[in-house]
């Protein structure tokens, strides 16, 4: 993926590309494993920054696998601040993160919680 199809977001960002990881406050173990083994690339890791927020059940066990440098958050009560920092974000697909994401114009991947008593896959991404 190249940065240029990212640059009409925020001109101001620097050389890498900043995603917003997050899934929702008990965390997404999956989500989680699958960002630690993105930053475990050289490659990837020239091009972008994660920062996670991995709620604050699996704080401990991302902290053992991911690197020392990785940017890692238990949890946050300012999301403002991360949503600013952010070019892209990849969460849980919820009411709360598809509206704060509009509200900031920010381009996001989001995943649907598999255990949902309720599944209705088209309601909430029809809107968006």
């Amino acid at each position: 993926m190249s940065l240029k199809f990212f640059e009409k977001y925020d001109t101001k960002k620097k050389k890498q590309f900043n995603v917003l990881v997050m899934g929702g406050s008990q965390g997404a173990r999956q989500i989680n494993n699958i960002v630690i083994a993105l930053m475990s690339h050289e490659e990837i890791n020239k091009q972008f920054r994660f920062r996670v927020l991995t709620g604050s059940a699996l704080y401990e066990e991302v902290s053992k696998k991911s690197k020392k440098d990785a940017e890692l958050i238990s949890y946050s009560d300012n999301m403002k601040e991360h949503y600013e920092w952010a070019n892209f974000v990849i969460a849980r697909s919820g009411s709360g993160v598809l509206s704060e994401c509009a509200a900031f114009a920010l381009p996001m991947i989001l995943i649907p919680y598999p255990y949902a008593k309720r599944r209705s896959p088209n309601g909430k991404r029809k809107i968006f």
